[in-house]
């Protein structure tokens, strides 16, 4: 025999919403005969994930529920999808739905339609509700306080003057001081050097080493660069979302992002938006810069270069030229093997005698031809750095004449000022194409700055990581012939 069954939903208890004992009161008014009571305390209406709903709609699709009465609509489901969904399933087990609030049922054509409008209006209640509270979120750290949640390392949560949410810097932010300056500083230094310096050099993290991931988080948080106006042409340029002017980005504060999600699911930069805080920035923007495109051609370099390789710098590129499929080395000793055929037996090249040494030289010949080419263009690069950085220092001459007249000359003072943006505008410019110029020079990257400026760049001479830095920017795939003979396919370069 069926019974009626009354639904009961409460998320929070507050003054201004109606108990769960009420709504049950309410609901019993409208009771014919047995009925059986569903409560679910402490769960939003936004989607069905609920206990005692899901138990009620199970009894329905068993034939055990007659009618549902609810207070209000929005008790139910403040999903217009989703309650359709519920009332559908209702009427294919021949079980009515009542309103007691609204003071309506599925007997009519009526109640029916007024059902569908209320729905609408209890979505657009609960959509309503939740951007007041985005809107709510993204108005508060508008004025600078910090937006909540995890204190980024060297910091911890705090409240300011104002009673403002802030950071207070602890010990640890001495150690991210000295990562900066080891990655920014030292052209050919990795996360894992950066972390064995400051392993050596007696920083913690936390108490604990400071792991290679851990450094990684820590150079992508714009919490600890200084917020100037070239940092705010950085991350224009990536048409992240801002919320404060352009014009507030005067280097007083650093900046933070948020808006990032917790899942896996990578999300597009803009859909981040990053905005001014109340804490000092402790490194210079262009050192930040530099260390994000660092950071960003490494990331590419090491998806394409596993750890445990044994081809050394040439890990990734030696493909058979018969089949096209990757060469491997099969053991300790430098056996050479085609994936193609080992694995795939698709086909029969062999390399049997070819070896590792005489394929790195082959590339040896072609890297150091590279770069005694390069060191006929360097001399060029370096004119155009030493005239960026020419110019970069008359317009902070200008500028600081400028400032000086406009405070001796009130009336000069007005006119001044569209003068003193326009070189500084130019000056923010000129110093980004500098930090720019900087990260993206593979040269200045693989050898040290003495070697560069006597251009007496030898490829023999480099370290192993660096001889795997240079051939992926330059390489590719290395075909491999079974005569031991190596074709070089080149990567296209500006």
């Amino acid at each position: 025999m069926k019974k009626e069954a009354i639904y009961t939903r409460q998320s929070i208890d507050k003054k201004d919403s109606v108990s769960i004992e009420t709504q049950q009161a309410e609901c019993e008014k409208l009771i014919k005969g047995e009925f059986t009571v569903y409560t679910d305390r402490g769960y939003s209406g936004k989607n069905t994930s609920r206990p005692a709903l899901q138990h009620l709609l199970r009894d329905i699709q068993y034939g055990r529920i007659s009618r549902v009465i609810v207070y209000r609509l929005d008790r139910i489901s403040r999903n217009i999808t989703d309650f359709y969904s519920l009332y559908e399933m209702m009427s294919e087990n021949g079980c009515e739905f009542v309103s007691v609030s609204e003071s309506f049922d599925t007997n009519g054509a009526m109640g029916r339609a007024m059902m569908g409008i209320i729905a609408v209006f209890a979505q657009m209640e609960r959509e309503t509700i939740q951007q007041r509270v985005t809107d709510n979120y993204y108005f508060r750290i508008t004025d600078g306080r910090w937006a909540g949640g995890p204190a980024p390392i060297g910091y911890d949560n705090a409240k300011n003057e104002a009673r403002q949410a802030t950071l207070k810097a602890n010990d640890d932010l001495a150690a991210v001081k000295r990562a900066f300056e080891l990655y920014a500083g030292e052209s050919a230094m990795s996360l894992t050097g950066v972390s064995r310096v400051l392993t050596q050099e007696g920083y913690l993290i936390n108490g604990k080493n400071c792991w290679a991931g851990t450094l990684s988080r820590i150079f992508r948080n714009p919490v600890y660069a200084v917020a100037d106006e070239l940092l705010y042409t950085y991350y224009k340029g990536k048409q992240i979302h801002f919320l404060n002017d352009q014009t507030c980005w005067n280097g007083e504060t650093s900046a933070a992002i948020v808006g990032k999600t917790k899942s896996k699911k990578r999300v597009k930069e803009e859909q981040y938006t990053i905005y001014l805080t109340n804490i000092k920035g402790i490194i210079d923007s262009s050192s930040f810069i530099l260390v994000q495109e660092r950071l960003s051609r490494n990331r590419s370099f090491g998806r394409a270069n596993p750890a445990n390789t044994k081809m050394k710098e040439l890990s990734g590129l030696v493909k058979c030229a018969k089949c096209g499929y990757a060469v491997k080395m099969k053991s300790q000793y430098p056996t050479l093997s085609c994936d193609g055929r080992s694995r795939l037996h698709i086909c029969d090249a062999s390399f049997r005698g070819v070896r590792l040494e005489a394929i790195q030289k082959q590339v040896e010949e072609y890297c150091q031809a590279w770069l005694d080419d390069k060191c006929h263009r360097m001399a060029q690069d370096e004119e155009k750095q030493k005239m960026l950085k020419t110019r970069a220092a008359s317009l902070e001459t200008e500028i600081h004449r400028l400032v000086n007249l406009a405070a001796v000359n009130e009336t000069f003072s007005t006119a001044a000022v569209k003068d003193v943006e326009m070189r500084q505008k130019e000056l923010n410019e000129v110093n980004l194409k500098l930090s720019f110029e900087t990260a993206n020079s593979i040269v200045k990257d693989v050898f040290d700055q003495r070697q560069v400026a006597e251009h007496r760049l030898l490829y023999r001479d480099l370290s192993e990581e660096n001889k795997k830095i240079l051939c992926r920017e330059l390489i590719e795939k290395i075909l491999l012939f079974e005569n031991g003979r190596v074709q070089v396919v080149t990567k296209e370069r500006n």
